[in-house]
């Protein structure tokens, strides 16, 4: 993919992540649940469910890139691959085990539809065909897995404060911590065989050349200026 096609796709990627995201917390203010009471209350606690984070890191890492392709940084690859693991499980995780719990109407089929499966597919489309290759490392993999352990963390510690857990199998009230310790179990070890995944297919995709010259980190490109 061209760069400007890139570009562009990156742009179109983040403004319908943002859209999603946005019209999404629209609907949970207006929507009157038991547990928060404001409009505000709902909309700041829809911010704790992963799929938003998710997207909005999807949306995020996407702009940045719409911007200026050639980013080398340890800490974008590590957002990028964060962003990249966390939608993939957000799509894998929704459409595997919540979707059959979602009983949706309006406006909510269609946010559904692009946080679970458009943005998804965007994301994951425009890592494979435009890169930015040579940002995976086993570093960045395994830094990427830090984000998902913060979430679990302030999960349970928030869920205990204030009694409400945003998914069903992290909901210790009712399963108690012996059963959401093991389903957190499982979903860390998809964690990990995701990022490992990406880590494997970004390094399988340099070797063929998919993705610009202008992919590639810093490291490499100062190894080819010396070897000059």
């Amino acid at each position: 993919m061209s760069d400007r096609w890139a570009r562009v796709w990156f742009g179109a990627t983040a403004l319908v992540g943002f859209a999603a995201v946005a019209v999404q917390l629209g609907l949970y203010g207006s929507h009157p649940v038991p547990h928060f009471g404001s409009a505000a209350a709902r909309t700041v606690n829809e911010l704790f469910f992963f799929t938003i984070e998710s997207n909005l890191l999807v949306a995020v890492t996407a702009l940045l890139l719409a911007i200026r392709r050639d980013r080398a940084s340890t800490a974008f690859g590590v957002l990028w691959r964060a962003a990249i693991v966390g939608i993939v499980i957000t799509a894998v995780v929704y459409h595997v085990v919540l979707a059959r719990l979602a009983h949706l109407t309006g406006w909510w089929v269609v946010t559904d539809l692009f946080l679970h499966t458009v943005v998804p597919v965007l994301a994951v489309a425009g890592w494979v065909f435009a890169g930015p290759r040579r940002l995976a490392s086993w570093r960045t993999a395994l830094l990427s897995l830090v984000y998902p352990a913060l979430f679990l963390a302030v999960t349970l510690i928030r869920g205990r404060l204030i009694d409400w857990y945003p998914y069903p199998f992290l909901d210790v009230a009712h399963l108690g911590y012996a059963r959401v310790l093991l389903n957190s179990l499982v979903i860390a070890v998809l964690f990990v065989l995701v990022a490992l995944g990406v880590n494997g297919v970004d390094r399988w995709l340099a070797r063929r050349g998919r993705g610009t010259a202008g992919d590639e980190v810093a490291p490499y490109r100062e190894l080819k200026t010396s070897a000059r």
